[in-house]
């Protein structure tokens, strides 16, 4: 079996290519696509180069790979409304054309975003809760997944859509809230700087160790009853629960054991979203896929790699 993982230098790219070699017994031939950052290579993954947004490369590439799955991880979180819809919904179009082109029996999995929901209230989102995206990226993000599931209509592709909510784990950069925690939490450790600075601690979000998340994603893609139970469909990927920022801020002094001063900036700005959980039933009853790792585990391993890279570093 060939599997094609695209945004193989990102975050989850790493980790979702990790989870696939390190299954035992597993004989696939894992392709690791990246842009414009080469990714830390894992030994038993094939790189390549190469634009999505350039659609005669992107169908060459599929056609010299003929993979039986995709995991489409590559996409863009921040930038103009213009970047985000060329990276995330023309980059995504040129992938699934090459795929109904050159591979059509091939299973496709394309990640959305919990963004795609904005503020939904303090209950449980569902997939069919309505999409109300706050801001460029989840805009992008609706597209991305109307597209993606279309294509299980207009040519037969089987496609579906998971949705992740707040993403945390080893190696998770600074531009995330839980990255830039850590990353502040081991300057402190060195000496570099003495307090935190943080926005709205009080808002809440659905966070899932990443480890967590990519095993997900493949027990998503390779069930056996895949175009009856997600052909078509979007999928929450998410822990259920809300947990706020103070709390993994207590986390992180807890397995530091230190006390944080935390400074709020001049202009923390507007939090559009107080509050976000998932609805996690449909990935939970179909597969049995369970959230295994606490967040508690995740900051401590987080830190951990941090140390490892340098302080802050990111290490993959």
């Amino acid at each position: 079996m060939k599997i094609l993982v695209t945004g193989a230098s990102g975050f989850t790219g790493h980790h979702m290519i990790s989870h696939l070699l390190s299954l035992p017994g597993t004989r696939a031939e894992v392709f690791g696509l990246y842009n414009a950052t080469a990714p830390h290579p894992l030994t038993g993954c094939t790189y390549l180069q190469g634009d999505l947004r350039n659609r005669d490369e992107t169908r060459a590439l599929v056609r010299s790979i003929s993979p039986d799955a995709v995991i489409h991880l590559a996409g863009l979180n921040k930038g103009t409304l213009d970047d985000l819809l060329q990276v995330n919904v023309v980059a995504t179009q040129n992938l699934l054309d090459a795929v109904v082109q050159e591979r059509p029996d091939s299973r496709v999995l394309v990640t959305g975003s919990s963004a795609e929901y904005g503020y939904a209230g303090t209950a449980p989102i569902r997939e069919d809760a309505p999409l109300r995206p706050v801001g460029s990226y989840g805009i992008s993000k609706v597209a991305e997944d109307l597209l993606a599931r279309s294509f299980a209509f207009t040519h037969s592709l089987a496609v579906a859509v998971v949705r992740p909510f707040n993403l945390i784990g080893p190696g998770q950069p600074p531009s995330f809230v839980c990255g830039r925690i850590v990353a502040q939490a081991l300057e402190i450790e060195a000496g570099i700087r003495d307090t935190m600075l943080l926005g709205n601690t009080d808002s809440r979000r659905d966070f899932l160790d990443v480890r967590d998340t990519v095993s997900g994603y493949r027990q998503i893609l390779f069930h056996e009853r895949f175009e009856e139970h997600f052909s078509g469909k979007a999928v929450n990927i998410g822990s259920g629960t809300a947990t706020s920022i103070r709390e993994v801020l207590t986390c992180v002094e807890r397995v530091t054991k230190r006390n944080y001063t935390v400074e709020t900036p001049d202009n923390p700005g507007t939090d559009l979203i107080p509050t976000q959980r998932s609805d996690n039933t449909r990935i939970t009853t179909a597969t049995g896929w369970r959230p295994s790792i606490p967040i508690c585990r995740s900051i401590e391993d987080m830190l951990d790699h941090g140390r490892a890279a340098g302080t802050g570093g990111i290490r993959y």
